[in-house]
């Protein structure tokens, strides 16, 4: 293993048998901790997975799970048939709880954002979580929508909407959000009435359309939006990549309250 050693562009920590902290996380720790320092620079490639399992001690498959960890945590990209590069510094965008649009929010903040219908389906009213749109009976529509920030994938959505106001003329392949459609065929304006926050690994889907590792984090919200009169209009459900956004809530409530 010393041998070997040098080949690393830094001086791996020892590993050691340890029923609290398994192998290949005590070796992504290790690599983590030499990132962060800068040993290694963004774009880097990583030694092979041959080179780092004798330079740690570990088979192949330690490293392999080492690096598949470091992947969901954002810091590591891997290219299949090519290897493991250290990841670019995420751009963080700062998402108010209280933004109506979240496109036009974070346009707001000087970024190139667009967002693109993936599929538009049909369904019943009773399709809806938390139950039909009672100001709009009848069926719904519902679109899969990405968000795209700075040419970089950002969240998935799918948000259901009375079909009278998503218009006829939605469809797979457009640029639009489903805020604008119903601004542009109904001049209503959407504002999220609430909103749930949780957290989920990746699905393989979530992760082949937003470029991530399956299993890398999520900031899921979700919730009903309503228009200008207060009438419930939308419901979404948001999947947002962990690496790239924060979720702000004000806590400080009404000015003198």
């Amino acid at each position: 293993m010393a041998a070997d050693a040098p080949l690393l562009p830094f001086a791996p920590a020892p590993v050691r048998r340890s029923a609290s902290e398994p192998l290949y996380a005590q070796v992504a720790r290790d690599i983590t901790a030499h990132v962060r320092r800068g040993t290694m620079t963004p774009g880097q490639r990583l030694p092979a997975e041959a080179v780092l399992a004798e330079a740690y001690g570990v088979n192949r498959l330690t490293v392999r799970e080492a690096l598949s960890s470091l992947a969901r945590q954002g810091l590591v990209r891997r290219v299949q048939g090519v290897g493991s590069f250290v990841a670019d510094a995420p751009v963080r965008v700062r998402v108010d709880a209280a933004a109506g649009d979240l496109t036009d929010a974070i346009r707001g903040q000087g970024l190139t954002v667009r967002e693109d219908v993936l599929e538009v389906a049909a369904a019943p009213a009773g399709a809806v979580p938390g139950g039909p749109f009672t100001a709009f009976p009848g069926p719904v529509t519902i679109l899969w929508t990405r968000r795209v920030v700075l040419d970089v994938p950002w969240s998935l959505t799918l948000t259901w909407l009375p079909a009278a106001l998503a218009g006829r003329d939605v469809r797979a392949g457009i640029e639009a959000s489903p805020a604008a459609l119903v601004a542009q065929h109904q001049g209503l304006r959407l504002r999220p009435a609430e909103r749930a926050i949780t957290a989920a690994p990746a699905a393989p889907s979530d992760a082949e359309q937003l470029d991530i590792a399956t299993g890398a984090p999520l900031i899921v919200l979700s919730g009903g939006d309503v228009d200008q009169h207060g009438r419930r209009i939308a419901q979404v459900a948001e999947r947002i990549r962990g690496d790239r956004a924060e979720y702000a809530v004000d806590l400080r409530g009404p000015a003198g309250g």
